[in-house]
């Protein structure tokens, strides 16, 4: 999925770039401009699982039933930190038409 949006924005980077090469220089148009942002944020969430509240108790002492069927495998308990990640960036600069074009990857 990376890879797709990757091959995109090369993609939408090489189109406006090898219709300027065809094309005489124009001074009036920007150049291209590139920034970068990142954000970083935690959180605490009591039942990620989605859990009834009754159920929630259960996966401190499983059952031998839910033990045997592996109905909450790896789940050590209801509550966690959540860590969410965004990194994005801007790309701005004349489009084909000469009319602005702006575009803005990210991913989470």
């Amino acid at each position: 999925m990376i890879t797709r949006r990757l091959a995109f924005l090369f993609l939408l980077l090489l189109v406006p770039v090898a219709s300027r090469a065809q094309t005489a220089p124009d001074t009036t148009k920007s150049p291209w401009t590139v920034e970068g942002r990142g954000r970083v944020a935690m959180e605490y969430d009591g039942n990620v699982f989605r859990l009834p509240g009754s159920r929630v108790p259960e996966l401190d002492n499983p059952s031998v039933a839910q033990i045997a069927s592996g109905r909450y495998a790896r789940m050590e308990s209801g509550a966690d930190n959540i860590l969410r990640t965004r990194l994005e960036g801007v790309l701005e600069g004349p489009g084909l038409t000469g009319r602005p074009l702006r575009v803005i990857p990210a991913l989470t």
